[in-house]
C-alpha cells in the first residue's frame, strides 16, 4: 500500500511516512495536525522534485571554492573555460558573458548570476563559484562597491528552457536573503552547498 499521509484515530499504527492520530470526535486542534502534516508532506515532495532537477543543472565538477578569483573578469574566465572544456558552449561564451556584463552587471546583493543574452548553449548547466572574502564585480569596483560572493554562472540550451526557469526562480527565492548568502559561503564542498542550497528553499 502508498499513501503520503495516514491518519489514526485513537490509536497510532507503524507506518514509515506521514502519520497523524486525532481524536474520535474530530476538533480544531485535529484539523490544524492534519493540515500541518499536509503542509509537510507539499515541502518535502517540493525538495526532493528541486534536489533532482538542482543536480542535473549542477555538476559536482562545476563547483569551485577559493579565495584566489578576486574579480569578475578572473570569474568569467574561469566558468567559461570550464564550459567551453566540458562541452557545454562553445569558445565565445566568455565574449558573450562579459558583452551582457559592460551592458547590464548581473549583480545583485551578495550575488552574481551571469549570463549570455540568448540562450546559446549546448547544455543547460550551472557553475557555482564561492569565494568567502568577496569578488570585486564591475567595471569600477571601488566606486561602485559591489562585491558578491556567490557566482552562479548560467548556460543555457535553447531546447531546454523549462529546466532554467524552474532552477533560476527557486535560487533567486533563496539569494535575495543576505542571511543565506552567509550561510552559503560557509560550504566548503559541493555537496555541503546543494545540501544548505535546498534546506533554505
Amino acid at each position: 500500500m502508498s499513501a503520503d499521509l495516514v491518519i489514526c484515530v485513537g490509536e497510532t499504527i507503524d507506518w514509515q511516512g506521514e502519520v497523524v492520530e486525532i481524536s474520535p470526535f474530530v476538533n480544531f486542534n485535529d484539523i490544524n495536525v492534519i493540515q500541518q502534516a499536509c503542509v509537510r508532506i507539499r515541502h518535502r515532495k517540493l525538495q526532493d522534485g528541486i534536489t533532482s532537477e538542482l543536480e542535473t543543472f549542477f555538476k559536482p565538477e562545476f563547483f569551485y571554492y577559493g579565495r584566489d578569483l578576486a574579480n569578475r573578469d578572473a570569474a568569467l574566465e574561469k566558468i567559461a573555460s570550464c564550459f567551453t572544456q566540458a562541452g557545454v558552449t562553445d569558445a565565445s561564451y566568455l565574449t558573450k558573458l562579459k558583452k551582457r556584463e559592460e551592458l547590464s552587471s548581473t549583480a545583485f546583493g551578495k550575488v552574481a548570476i551571469p549570463h549570455s543574452f540568448n540562450m546559446v548553449a549546448l547544455k543547460s548547466r550551472g557553475y557555482i563559484l564561492v569565494n568567502p572574502t568577496g569578488i570585486e564585480w564591475g567595471q569600477n569596483a571601488k566606486v561602485y562597491n559591489a562585491k558578491v560572493y556567490v557566482v552562479i554562472g548560467l548556460a543555457i540550451d535553447p531546447q531546454n528552457t523549462s529546466l532554467f526557469r524552474e532552477v533560476f526562480d527557486k535560487i533567486s527565492e533563496v539569494m535575495v536573503d543576505e542571511e543565506n548568502i552567509s550561510q552559503l559561503i560557509q560550504c566548503t564542498t559541493y555537496d555541503q552547498f546543494i545540501d544548505q542550497l535546498i534546506s533554505l528553499l
